[in-house]
């Protein structure tokens, strides 16, 4: 089994495919076994590394440091170990480490995806004050671990974390699994996991990808939505029909929304033209949150300006850059029959220009008043919209590259 030393301790993985990195990082009482489904779909497009946290399996816990803050250095220092920047996926506590990486160290992470974050959310967004019930749960649960009584102690785990009855319905390899990693609850009950906070997902650069299961456990649906306004360039997903193990429940969709999001690998070469994090700036009005339904307007310098709807955030920030960035390379549209709209040419012909960009979050509405709203904006600005006519040259086009 393949391992490195990150600060003199091993880390073991397991891997599959060629090509750009990618990372995953198990959650509690796992190993890298978790990831099965997922290797060979997303090895086809990367080098996917599934990581094994110090004190799960193959290894065990032997009362080493067995915190966020010390597999959060662990999974940085990983991922120097090959080549420096990586894609990086984490689910549950792996969530929330692959979170405080891309937080504390945004030059390591070219985009990341956070199945179903665990933890709590401090009181700047909106959680209650260091009340971190989760906590409370894993100890009485590392209690019964630490007096023998492995299977009812992980049945008490699996129970609250996925849903009543959970553990009596998995089959034997994945209770088995869990048996042994069993010990590692005795160092995460320690570990004294402080909560998201507004500054740390504010200060993530990289895409993100927020997943969580259409049946899952209120708090994690919770965690999704409070950590998708404030991260800049995020979007959230959810799966339908499943619980907080969504990514064994439902490989192929899972593994489905995983890739669709990532950047393929022939788009990631290093001569394709990426937008810069300082593309456009962004300005969200007073009292507004990005991350609820809303409108947005582009003013474009030379061009004029373009109000649009979304119900979410994840449209006017991401889906614009991936177009804008898809007309830089001289690629086609993502959809064989759509074409690009003349605010993607605009805006692509005002990056290469070096014109000024400012989307500004308007408003926020109520889904089922989009529409309404939207129109009030439009007569409000009295301005050349939706596609820009003749403030902008329609039959510009950027030289095309090499298609992908």
């Amino acid at each position: 089994m393949p391992g490195i030393f990150v600060d003199g301790r091993p880390i073991h993985y397991a891997e599959a495919g060629n090509g750009p990195p990618l990372v995953l990082v198990h959650g509690t009482l796992l190993d890298q076994r978790y990831w099965a489904p997922q290797m060979e779909a997303f090895g086809a497009r990367y080098h996917v590394y599934a990581l094994s946290m110090l004190g799960c399996w193959p290894t065990t816990w032997d009362g080493h440091d067995f915190t966020i803050a010390r597999h959060t250095a662990d999974v940085a220092g990983f991922i120097r170990s090959i080549g420096g920047r990586a894609r990086l996926l984490g689910h549950s506590r792996g969530g929330h480490i692959a979170f405080r990486v891309a937080s504390e160290h945004p030059d390591l992470v070219e985009e990341l995806v956070l199945s179903e974050p665990g933890g709590d959310c401090d009181e700047s967004l909106g959680g209650k004050p260091a009340a971190t019930t989760q906590a409370a749960g894993f100890a009485t649960v590392a209690e019964d671990i630490a007096a023998g009584r492995i299977d009812e102690g992980l049945r008490q785990f699996a129970d609250r974390v996925y849903g009543a009855g959970t553990w009596d319905s998995w089959p034997e390899d994945s209770r088995q699994h869990h048996r042994e990693n069993a010990r590692s609850m005795l160092g995460q009950a320690q570990e004294n996991r402080k909560p998201y906070s507004l500054a740390a997902a504010q200060a993530i650069e990289a895409r993100t990808l927020l997943l969580h299961g259409g049946n899952t456990q209120p708090s994690f649906i919770a965690n999704v939505a409070a950590l998708s306004c404030p991260i800049r360039n995020a979007r959230t997903l959810a799966i339908p029909g499943t619980t907080h193990d969504l990514s064994n429940e439902a490989p192929a969709a899972f593994n489905a929304a995983v890739l669709d999001f990532l950047t393929p690998r022939s788009e990631a070469s290093h001569d394709a033209v990426s937008l810069p994090q300082d593309w456009y700036r962004e300005v969200v009005a007073d009292g507004v949150c990005a991350g609820k339904p809303g409108i947005y307007r582009w003013q474009i310098e030379g061009a004029g300006v373009y109000i649009g709807r979304y119900t979410k955030i994840s449209r006017p920030r991401y889906e614009y850059q991936r177009n804008v960035e898809r007309i830089l390379n001289g690629w086609d549209y993502r959809h064989r029959y759509r074409k690009f709209r003349r605010v993607h040419r605009a805006l692509a012909h005002a990056h290469s220009n070096r014109r000024r960009i400012v989307l500004t979050i308007l408003a926020n509405a109520e889904t089922h008043d989009l529409n309404r709203v939207e129109k009030q904006h439009i007569r409000s600005e009295r301005a050349n919209l939706n596609g820009l006519g003749a403030a902008f040259d329609v039959s510009y086009t950027l030289a095309p590259k090499e298609r992908s």
